[in-house]
């Protein structure tokens, strides 16, 4: 979808959410088009524009505050087994919520200039319950005495890890995590009124905001209070910014020509980074060379719950800017309104991806609970993996597109419209060069090499016809049936390509992995331990000593070497939208809508792996040599290609009733039947999304991941009268809503026998529907 605030672009670049929010209190309307008109391109979609109201030449202003308490919760399915095994019974989860702000207006000169703004807080506390695996004070004395026993000592590295873990005599540890949200957001909005025939709205936002929240709020284990605080290893944004600047000016040429021209620039910043910044060094992990935001306790990996936070973290995107300049001229010809316009647009996002922090794994080999902690204390991992080299990058990326459109009032009771816009999308790119693509001829190159001027050719082939009917078939209003079309291009977001052709071996960016098959337990008499500065002799475990490099002394990437390419005729997905509607209105101030709204998508975007060898290969063993480019390139292992092979189907039909200014009450009744079907839901999702068969994309066709059968909803309130708060009847609101599950793909995981090595087979589907 495409988003907008006051007809100003409010989208980031990165990954195309909102770039801001608007309370409710500031908006002066909301408009969806579902259908665009050839106004909106860029992305394919709705059309979502806010409305920002205005002031004028009496001061006015709201103010508001809203407050949940868990007072009014019943107790959370976690909290209530938890106290069933404690024979107690169980309290609701401690929130507290607060929400509160204000809008103001007024003149500032009279029947000229006015302005409006508005500020909103918010103040979030709540705790996360979930029960967590951990190990009893039982467990761990057994494993210091078998090592003892094996004639081993503890190592100062385990002893500084095991500090982390809680222990409980039952192994299972109910967790109180702690989630908190602190919000601060103002907007100002000045109308000019220069004259008769001149009109310029002015709009600046800015919004910051804290928030902390445990990792994935499933098996992150909280320390005891000896470790750290209980947010340790959350995952926190201090400071998320977002601010949103724009322009438009109305100018009208004559009293049938309107002059539009609109700037926008949104700004979007954000760090996402585990909440603490201990250095390795200090638990006698040494992982090699680190920058300081990219400190923190390893993420540790048990049969227990995990520490440390995500592995992957920290992320930077700071920042993510979208800037848009369009002008439009509207001109009325008789029964024709003719709309013509063009806009500019630039997308840039500087982004961090180092995912420089440790990740470890001890399991003990059998993965039971007392070989773990002897795994643990002794420092024996199975597997131990990090990045090395510098991952910041300058993306960017634009276009330009053009448009034309026809509004004919046919008869009185009869509207076409009839657009086309025509948009020119440049390939993604980056200020330093620092990106690569791979050629099945010549293997990687890096952009500005070896006459690489550009990842992909620019994207110059897209019209997209609009097209739309609305009629009243009896002439007296009460019935109204409407028809559209559009055909919309959806240019993938600079996320989609970012982390596979921004971050390779060729730009010094490479991942050391060490995942070892230990033969013994960790404190087994004939363990061998990995030497890292020759990881190719092998070896039962990684075994950390204090201050010895885990990597070893001059750690580098070793083939072969996961790699990502787009083809040179990379383009843009596109979407056909089509809906029929028929309204009626069938008692006063009542009406009923039913409504087809369907679409198709082609051409859209899509992971594919080009190496995995062909179906029917051994899978056991070593399978490269029967990888497509194992024999010209041996040093590649996975090459993942984006493609253009995605598709998609969506069918619903959807009834509503609305009614209002009856006795007081306003209410709308919802129900939609859907039917979603796709082969791949996200253009930004791993492994799970890619084709389980990469010679057959359309063998992944089936339901789409967000496909909801059934979706009911009602909306309505009560002005209560003989009532008056601030000149108005108060009122009472109440929202209901009721969904169909969601589709889900179970998975085999690593037992994939099919020969590919894709590691992403789906499981037999034996029931309806089968696919």
């Amino acid at each position: 979808d495409r988003y907008y605030g006051d007809t100003v672009l409010n989208q980031t670049a990165i990954i195309g959410i909102p770039a801001t929010l608007v309370p409710m209190d500031a908006i002066g309307d909301f408009t969806v088009q579902q259908t665009p008109s050839a106004e909106f391109g860029v992305k394919g979609g709705a059309a979502v524009n806010i409305v920002m109201k205005s002031g004028g030449n009496t001061p006015h202003g709201t103010g508001y505050y809203f407050r949940h308490d868990d007072w009014t919760d019943s107790p959370n399915f976690f909290d209530i087994r938890a106290a069933q095994k404690l024979g107690k019974n169980a309290d609701p989860t401690p929130i507290k919520n607060q929400q509160y702000g204000g809008t103001f207006g007024g003149p500032i000169r009279k029947d000229k200039v006015f302005f409006f703004g508005y500020y909103e807080g918010q103040r979030l506390a709540v705790t996360t319950p979930y029960d967590v695996h951990v190990p009893t004070d039982q467990q761990i004395a057994q494993a210091r005495s078998r090592i003892a026993s094996a004639g081993l000592q503890v190592n100062a590295i385990g002893e500084n890890l095991i500090k982390f873990y809680p222990t409980d005599p039952t192994g299972t540890l109910h967790v109180a995590g702690a989630t908190v949200a602190n919000m601060n957001t103002f907007s100002l909005k000045v109308d000019h009124q220069l004259n008769q025939s001149n009109l310029i709205n002015e709009r600046v936002f800015y919004g910051r905001s804290f928030q902390s929240a445990p990792a994935g709020n499933s098996g992150e284990i909280v320390p005891p209070a000896s470790a750290g605080a209980v947010d340790l290893f959350n995952s926190v944004t201090d400071p998320t910014l977002a601010a949103l600047t724009g322009l438009v000016w109305n100018s009208t040429l004559s009293n049938r020509t309107l002059l539009e021209t609109r700037f926008g620039l949104n700004y979007f910043s954000q760090t996402i980074e585990p909440n603490n910044k201990i250095d390795p060094k200090s638990l006698g992990i040494n992982t090699g060379p680190l920058d300081a935001a990219d400190l923190g306790v390893p993420a540790v990996s048990t049969p227990f719950g995990h520490i440390g936070g995500i592995g992957g973290y920290p992320i930077t995107t700071a920042p993510t800017t979208n800037m848009q300049v369009s002008s439009s001229l509207t001109h009325t010809m008789g029964q024709h309104t003719m709309k013509v316009g063009a806009s500019w647009d630039y997308a840039y996002n500087r982004s961090v991806r180092n995912q420089a922090r440790t990740s470890l794994t001890a399991n003990g080999r059998s993965s039971g609970d007392v070989d773990a902690l002897v795994g643990l204390l002794l420092a024996r991992f199975e597997s131990a993996n990090r990045s090395f080299g510098a991952t910041e990058r300058h993306m960017s990326q634009q276009s330009v597109g053009a448009f034309i459109n026809d509004d004919w009032k046919a008869t009185p009771r009869l509207t076409l419209s009839l657009g086309l816009r025509y948009e020119i999308f440049t390939p993604v790119s980056e200020r330093d060069k620092l990106a690569t693509n791979f050629f099945a001829d010549r293997g990687l190159v890096q952009l500005g090499t070896t006459g690489l001027d550009q990842l992909y050719k620019a994207d110059e082939n897209n019209f997209g016809p609009r097209a739309g009917l609305a009629w009243d078939p009896g002439g007296d209003g009460r019935t109204s049936v409407r028809f559209g079309y559009a055909l919309t291009y959806d240019a993938p977001q600079i996320g989609v390509v970012h982390p596979g052709l921004f971050s390779t071996p060729a730009l010094s960016v490479f991942r050391v992995s060490f995942s070892q098959q230990p033969r013994f337990v960790p404190d087994a008499a004939g363990v061998t331990c990995l030497d890292p500065n020759n990881s190719t002799a092998g070896g039962d475990y990684v075994c950390l000593q204090p201050g010895v490099p885990v990597f070893g002394s001059s750690p580098t990437g070793a083939p072969p070497f996961n790699i990502f390419g787009v083809p040179d005729d990379f383009h843009l997905g596109y979407y056909h939208y089509f809906h029929a509607t028929v309204q009626r209105e069938v008692f006063r101030n009542s009406s009923v809508t039913l409504s087809y709204v369907g679409s198709r998508g082609n051409d859209l975007v899509w992971r594919k792996e080009i190496n995995a060898p062909p179906v029917g290969s051994p899978f056991s063993g070593s399978v490269d040599a029967f990888r497509p480019f194992f024999a010209r390139f041996p040093q590649y292992r996975s090459i993942v290609e984006f493609t253009n092979d995605g598709k998609s189907w969506y069918d619903s039909l959807q009834l509503s009733f609305r009614q209002s200014s009856w006795h007081g009450i306003n209410t709308q009744y919802n129900y939609t039947l859907s039917k979603c079907t796709d082969y791949n839901s996200g253009n930004r999702d791993a492994a799970n999304e890619q084709a389980m068969n990469p010679y057959d994309p359309s063998n992944n066709e089936g339901p789409c991941g967000f496909d909801i059968r059934h979706n009911f909803n009602l909306g309505g309130s009560y002005s209560v009268p003989g009532t008056s708060v601030g000149g108005a009847p108060l009122q009472l609101g109440t929202v209901f809503t009721a969904l169909s599950g969601r589709p889900f793909t179970p998975g085999v995981g690593t037992f994939d026998q099919s020969g590919q090595s894709t590691g992403f087979l789906r499981a037999d589907c034996l029931a309806t529907p089968i696919y």
